[in-house]
Parts: C-alpha cells; sequence; structure tokens
C-alpha cells in the first residue's frame, strides 16, 4: 500500500514434514478517509486472491 499504510505477507514453509503458512495482514493508519478506501479495498481483493489460491503438495 502507498506510504506504508498496510502490510501483508504470505510465505510457506516445509520442515520436518511438516507444512506451515504464514498470513500477516498489518493496517498501520488507524483511519482511512473516503477519498483512500478504493485503495484499502484493492488491498484486500489483493488479500482475498492470495488466500484463494490453490495449494499443490507433490513430491520432487
Amino acid at each position: 500500500m502507498p506510504n506504508n499504510w498496510g502490510k501483508f505477507s504470505y510465505k510457506i514453509d516445509v520442515r520436518d514434514n511438516k507444512l506451515q503458512i504464514i498470513v500477516k495482514e498489518e493496517l498501520l493508519k488507524i483511519f482511512y478517509t473516503p477519498d483512500e478506501y478504493k485503495i484499502l479495498k484493492e488491498f484486500y481483493n489483493k488479500v482475498i486472491e492470495k488466500k484463494d489460491e490453490q495449494l499443490v503438495i507433490g513430491r520432487v
């Protein structure tokens, strides 16, 4: 997000035959103006899109 208003991170890790998915959402502003709402909405649409992705697990 512009001006560091918020952050999103998505990390997948495999250790000892265990799958760990770490998702972090962070909003760094308390209030958003009506003009900023479009940016906030786009941010959450991308977050939802990422969370809806299919995870394919296979052996290499």
